[in-house]
């Protein structure tokens, strides 16, 4: 396995390559490597990365990940429609600017992207409940009605006034954190009582 190269200065350590400039016996420095790799590797073994698969395999972790991923169908629809608004072809972007094609993609990838926080929240509710075997579709909808119960109910309209609806900006990407945080307290309060 560990190979000397002698007068090259080259240490070829189980796939490190280390190169020497100055005149050490190689030898010694082998012996410092291979047993300083073995012991940390050791130390990380048995000490580092037990914790943290301890972590990572946490019920709500683990909702998290698998949640996530209910928002990836979204994502790659949204981008789809993104790609074909802006093709940096100029015959493509005039035949999409002539024939009114730019609005309607436009229209279809704001659609998908204003959406990702609520496919977010609905996920990871679900999954949260899945990890606890309880019934996980009314976790999912009681988590969406939770986090659009705490969107703003007005917004400002072009005149300054005030109109009722969702704004879009805190169900999109920028709301992701708070689907997080929503999804795993609804999720946890939802197995408790169930």
């Amino acid at each position: 396995n560990d190979k000397l190269a002698g007068e090259d200065n080259l240490i070829i350590h189980k796939g490190f390559e280390i190169e020497i400039h100055f005149n050490t016996p190689v030898k010694r420095l082998d012996w410092f490597f291979s047993s300083y790799f073995d012991i940390n590797m050791e130390f990380l073994n048995k000490s580092v990365v037990p914790a943290i698969m301890k972590f990572v395999n946490t019920k709500g972790v683990t909702a998290v990940k698998n949640g996530m991923v209910a928002t990836i169908p979204v994502i790659i629809t949204g981008s789809i429609f993104l790609i074909l608004a802006q093709l940096p072809v100029e015959s493509w972007a005039a035949a999409v600017a002539n024939s009114g094609l730019g609005d309607i993609f436009f229209k279809a990838y704001n659609a998908t992207f204003s959406v990702d926080a609520v496919v977010a929240v609905l996920g990871i509710t679900y999954e949260y409940c899945v990890a606890e075997k309880v019934e996980p579709f009314g976790g999912a909808i009681i988590g969406m009605a939770c986090f659009l119960l705490l969107q703003p109910d007005t917004i400002a309209a072009a005149d300054g006034s005030m109109v009722g609806g969702i704004n879009r900006t805190w169900t999109g990407g920028q709301g992701m954190v708070g689907s997080i945080i929503i999804g795993l307290v609804v999720g946890f309060v939802y197995s408790w009582f169930i």
